[in-house]
């Protein structure tokens, strides 16, 4: 799926910034916006991967980071060239994540069934049953 791979590709520029930033020796601000870059990154990576597994609310986190990095992106296109391929990845991923077909694939499936005491019927595959 295209909006799991594009989040987790952009955490993991994020977490390679955060690292450099960390890592910088530039003083105290410097260190805590790295630890931030690396910890927002290791987020965008948990949503990715639920996203991945179909996780219901997963798609949420994975769309609003995106927004919130294309337009980062977008913001320092003019200062770094590089930034327009983060930008790049970031706008497929929004885009993905609000296609249809990821709406299909995250709706109710016969397998996502809640467990029941022994002894009664086994679930339809049917919202409330």
């Amino acid at each position: 799926m295209a909006a799991s791979l594009g989040a987790v590709v952009v955490a993991l520029v994020l977490i390679s910034i955060g690292v450099v930033s960390t890592t910088a020796g530039h003083g105290a601000f410097s260190g805590a916006v790295g630890i931030f870059l690396v910890l927002y990154g290791l987020f965008i990576i948990v949503a990715g991967w639920a996203l991945w597994r179909g996780s219901l609310l997963a798609r949420g986190p994975v769309l609003a980071t995106g927004v919130l990095n294309l337009i980062v992106a977008v913001s320092l296109a003019g200062s770094a060239i590089q930034s327009w391929l983060l930008a790049g990845v970031a706008a497929v991923t929004v885009v993905a994540s609000a296609l249809p077909a990821t709406t299909a694939w995250l709706r109710w499936r016969p397998e996502r069934t809640r467990v029941r005491p022994s002894g009664e019927p086994p679930a339809t595959g049917v919202p409330g049953s």
